[in-house]
Protein backbone atom coordinates (compact mmCIF):
# COMPACT_ATOMS: atom_id res chain seq x y z
CA UNK A 1 0.00 0.00 0.00
CA UNK A 2 1.20 3.76 -0.72
CA UNK A 3 0.13 6.74 1.50
CA UNK A 4 -0.78 9.42 -0.85
CA UNK A 5 -0.41 12.75 0.11
CA UNK A 6 -1.09 15.44 -2.03
CA UNK A 7 0.99 13.61 -4.77
CA UNK A 8 3.27 12.39 -3.36
CA UNK A 9 3.76 8.72 -2.83
CA UNK A 10 5.87 7.61 0.87
CA UNK A 11 6.75 4.31 0.40
CA UNK A 12 6.95 2.84 3.99
CA UNK A 13 5.65 -0.52 3.44
CA UNK A 14 8.54 -1.86 1.32
CA UNK A 15 10.59 -1.11 4.30
CA UNK A 16 8.21 -2.65 6.41
CA UNK A 17 7.20 -5.60 4.59
CA UNK A 18 10.89 -6.36 3.71
CA UNK A 19 12.00 -6.22 7.69
CA UNK A 20 9.15 -8.71 8.09
CA UNK A 21 10.65 -11.06 5.46
CA UNK A 22 14.22 -11.39 7.56
CA UNK A 23 12.22 -11.46 11.16
CA UNK A 24 14.01 -8.25 11.78
CA UNK A 25 13.47 -4.82 12.47
CA UNK A 26 13.65 -2.11 9.39
CA UNK A 27 17.58 -0.39 9.72
CA UNK A 28 17.33 3.57 10.59
CA UNK A 29 18.81 4.45 6.90
CA UNK A 30 15.98 2.07 5.52
CA UNK A 31 13.23 3.82 6.91
CA UNK A 32 14.92 7.52 6.58
CA UNK A 33 15.49 6.70 2.88
CA UNK A 34 11.57 5.99 2.69
CA UNK A 35 10.53 8.81 4.06
CA UNK A 36 12.78 11.86 3.19
CA UNK A 37 13.13 9.85 -0.64
CA UNK A 38 10.13 10.61 -1.92
CA UNK A 39 9.43 13.61 0.10
CA UNK A 40 12.67 15.45 -0.37
CA UNK A 41 13.29 13.57 -4.03
CA UNK A 42 10.70 14.07 -6.01
CA UNK A 43 10.80 17.99 -7.14
CA UNK A 44 10.14 16.65 -10.84
CA UNK A 45 8.99 20.29 -11.06
CA UNK A 46 9.21 24.09 -9.99
CA UNK A 47 5.46 23.49 -8.72
CA UNK A 48 6.00 20.37 -7.19
CA UNK A 49 9.07 22.36 -5.06
CA UNK A 50 6.49 25.28 -4.16
CA UNK A 51 3.84 23.07 -3.08
CA UNK A 52 6.01 21.66 -0.81
CA UNK A 53 7.49 24.49 0.42
CA UNK A 54 4.00 25.66 1.41
CA UNK A 55 2.74 22.21 3.22
CA UNK A 56 6.02 22.84 5.24
CA UNK A 57 5.73 26.45 6.02
CA UNK A 58 2.20 25.35 7.18
CA UNK A 59 3.80 22.55 9.05
CA UNK A 60 6.13 25.67 10.94
CA UNK A 61 3.85 28.73 11.48
CA UNK A 62 -0.04 26.79 11.06
CA UNK A 63 -2.94 28.52 11.26
CA UNK A 64 -5.88 26.89 12.71
CA UNK A 65 -6.59 26.53 9.21
CA UNK A 66 -3.24 24.81 7.82
CA UNK A 67 -2.81 22.89 10.86
CA UNK A 68 -6.05 20.96 9.97
CA UNK A 69 -5.38 20.34 6.62
CA UNK A 70 -1.80 19.75 7.30
CA UNK A 71 -2.79 17.04 9.88
CA UNK A 72 -5.09 15.58 7.11
CA UNK A 73 -2.20 15.23 4.86
CA UNK A 74 0.35 13.90 7.50
CA UNK A 75 -1.08 11.87 10.11
CA UNK A 76 -0.52 8.50 8.61
CA UNK A 77 2.91 9.16 7.46
CA UNK A 78 4.23 10.65 10.20
CA UNK A 79 2.46 7.84 12.79
CA UNK A 80 4.05 5.37 10.74
CA UNK A 81 7.94 7.33 10.42
CA UNK A 82 7.44 7.37 14.24
CA UNK A 83 6.33 3.61 14.37
CA UNK A 84 9.00 2.33 12.59
CA UNK A 85 11.87 4.41 14.20
CA UNK A 86 11.04 3.12 17.21
CA UNK A 87 11.26 -0.38 16.16
CA UNK A 88 14.80 0.33 14.86
CA UNK A 89 15.98 1.93 17.66
CA UNK A 90 14.69 0.30 20.70
CA UNK A 91 17.44 1.28 22.97
CA UNK A 92 16.85 5.17 22.92
CA UNK A 93 14.40 6.36 25.87
CA UNK A 94 11.48 8.18 25.55
CA UNK A 95 13.46 11.21 25.46
CA UNK A 96 16.20 10.21 23.40
CA UNK A 97 13.66 8.95 20.92
CA UNK A 98 11.68 12.28 21.13
CA UNK A 99 14.70 13.99 20.37
CA UNK A 100 15.85 11.69 17.71
CA UNK A 101 12.35 12.33 15.94
CA UNK A 102 12.23 15.95 16.26
CA UNK A 103 15.79 15.65 14.12
CA UNK A 104 14.06 13.72 11.54
CA UNK A 105 11.62 15.65 11.12
CA UNK A 106 13.76 19.18 11.41
CA UNK A 107 16.05 17.62 8.66
CA UNK A 108 12.86 17.05 6.10
CA UNK A 109 11.25 20.81 7.29
CA UNK A 110 14.03 23.08 7.19
CA UNK A 111 15.47 22.74 3.63
CA UNK A 112 11.91 23.22 1.99
CA UNK A 113 11.28 26.21 4.15
CA UNK A 114 14.99 27.82 4.32
CA UNK A 115 16.60 26.00 2.07
CA UNK A 116 16.76 28.85 -0.42
CA UNK A 117 17.64 31.25 1.95
CA UNK A 118 20.54 29.62 3.32
CA UNK A 119 21.81 28.77 -0.30
CA UNK A 120 21.50 32.24 -0.73
CA UNK A 121 23.85 33.30 2.41
CA UNK A 122 26.48 30.57 1.69
CA UNK A 123 26.44 31.62 -1.91
CA UNK A 124 25.02 28.12 -3.12
CA UNK A 125 22.73 27.77 -6.56
CA UNK A 126 20.11 26.04 -4.59
CA UNK A 127 18.02 24.89 -8.31
CA UNK A 128 21.09 23.48 -9.05
CA UNK A 129 21.51 20.72 -6.15
CA UNK A 130 20.01 17.23 -7.21
CA UNK A 131 17.07 16.22 -5.30
CA UNK A 132 17.70 12.52 -5.19
CA UNK A 133 21.07 12.45 -4.02
CA UNK A 134 20.25 15.42 -1.50
CA UNK A 135 17.50 13.12 0.21
CA UNK A 136 19.99 10.17 0.09
CA UNK A 137 22.39 12.16 1.88
CA UNK A 138 20.24 13.31 4.39
CA UNK A 139 19.36 10.00 5.02
CA UNK A 140 22.79 8.87 5.54
CA UNK A 141 23.76 11.89 7.88
CA UNK A 142 21.02 11.51 10.15
CA UNK A 143 21.33 7.89 10.57
CA UNK A 144 24.96 7.97 11.64
CA UNK A 145 23.91 10.22 14.16
CA UNK A 146 21.13 8.46 15.58
CA UNK A 147 23.88 4.97 15.49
Amino acid sequence: RQIKTRGYRVELDEVESAAEEIGQDPSVLAVLKAFYGPAIGNSDTQSQSLQRAVYCRALVEPSSEARRIVAELIGDVRGRVIRLLRRALPMLSEEEFFLAINMVMGVYVFPQVFGHQLATAMRQEYSTLNDHAAADRFAEYVARGLA
